[in-house]
């Protein structure tokens, strides 16, 4: 079975000249899943879920998009930066749950 490649993985191709820099538009890519992908498919949950359940993961969908929207620039630069110099997973989560998460 092929796996797709990780961050680690992309970025040891990259600094080999393998492949085009995977940071490059990584923040706009995220919005773009959201709003391709995620949000249309919580959407459609309500055919087949109980409403309230589907109006919840609409919500959050449209949260996780604000946050992402707000602060994923930031987390696009912690995310690389860790990549770069190898830092251990559980420090990078850290700084990542320390951006805020409500106004």
């Amino acid at each position: 079975m092929h796996y797709p490649l990780t961050d680690k993985e992309l970025n040891v191709n990259f600094k080999k000249g393998l492949c085009p820099d995977p940071r490059v538009g990584w923040y706009e890519g995220q919005i773009g899943f959201l709003d391709m992908y995620i949000l249309p498919l919580a959407k459609r949950t309500a055919n087949y879920l109980r409403p309230d359940f589907a109006e919840e993961l609409m919500n959050n969908g449209m949260e996780n998009r604000r946050l992402w929207t707000e602060h994923g620039k930031l987390a696009s630069e912690i995310i690389s930066k860790a990549v770069a110099d190898d830092a251990k997973e559980i420090d990078v989560l850290r700084r990542l749950y320390e951006l805020p998460t409500l106004e």
